[in-house]
């Protein structure tokens, strides 16, 4: 258990690293489940939601390390020729990764060490670190910062596959807008939080170091009004709301000289 001895400042911090991780954990496995749901998804037109939607659900029972081999199963193919025809009474999509054999074992090992890390976060973090000190905490800490490097770069290759199934489901558009909504949804809301993080709205910062959330909007907003388009589509009403789904920027909220308030956000 934590020292209550210890700095307030030590002990938030890694209490917020802790949430941190588990949240980019989460994210991973709403990928995984989506990403599943539509890969090797075939049927008539009027049926292909109803299809996606019943692969939801049932995946929404497995455990992540029961999403993991799903996830291993269902894309990674060894040794054989990856190819989908494209039916225009029953359109099919999916993607199919080619490995080589003896790649196999490397790829279980890299998902399976995702699900290692999750697992000892949340079950076993405590019987690991003592916390003593500041210096416990820090080492706590460098190791919730690397695992979560990790996992986040492990994400990142989730996103890639979303862009290839992206490009199958653009075939598919004037069959089956559905689809490529929900494919898109997820690439879109991460492109916004990536703008939201360039250099050009990072140059708004403060001497406090925060920047205004409504000026970052309204430059966002004149240069590629084309996203915001239909917040919906993102599955989000607000921008705030994409940008806090990505776990890149933390908020504030501070009241304005008239008496009213606005929102503020930085990088974490």
């Amino acid at each position: 258990m934590i020292d209550n001895k210890l700095p307030k400042q030590a002990v938030n911090e890694l209490h917020r690293k802790v949430g941190r991780n588990i949240l980019l954990y989460q994210k991973i496995e709403l990928a995984m489940k989506d990403l599943i749901a539509k890969n090797n998804t075939s049927g008539k037109t009027d049926e292909l939601s109803k299809i996606f939607e019943k692969r939801l659900q049932d995946n929404g029972k497995k455990t992540l390390g029961g999403l993991t081999q799903s996830f291993i199963n269902d894309f990674f193919k060894s040794g054989e020729k990856c190819e989908h025809k494209f039916d225009d009474k029953q359109p099919s999509i999916g993607l199919n990764i080619s490995i080589n054999t003896e790649d196999v074992s490397e790829i279980e090992k890299k998902y399976q060490g995702v699900v290692s890390s999750r697992n000892f976060i949340v079950h076993n973090f405590l019987e690991r670190y003592i916390f003593a000190s500041v210096e416990d905490c820090a080492e706590a800490e460098f190791y919730l910062d690397s695992e979560y490097d990790k996992a986040k770069l492990f994400l990142n290759d989730l996103l890639g596959i979303y862009d290839l199934l992206n490009e199958f489901a653009q075939k598919l558009q004037s069959e089956s807008e559905y689809i490529v909504k929900r494919i898109q949804k997820f690439t879109d809301a991460d492109g916004i939080s990536k703008h939201m993080a360039s250099d050009v709205i990072q140059g708004l910062k403060r001497e406090d170091g925060w920047i205004v959330l409504s000026n970052a909007s309204n430059i966002l907003r004149a240069e590629h009004p084309e996203l915001f388009a239909d917040m919906k589509n993102y599955g989000h009403n607000s921008l705030k709301q994409i940008m806090n789904s990505s776990n890149l920027f933390e908020f504030y909220s501070e009241e304005t000289l008239k008496g009213g308030r606005r929102d503020l956000f930085r990088l974490k």
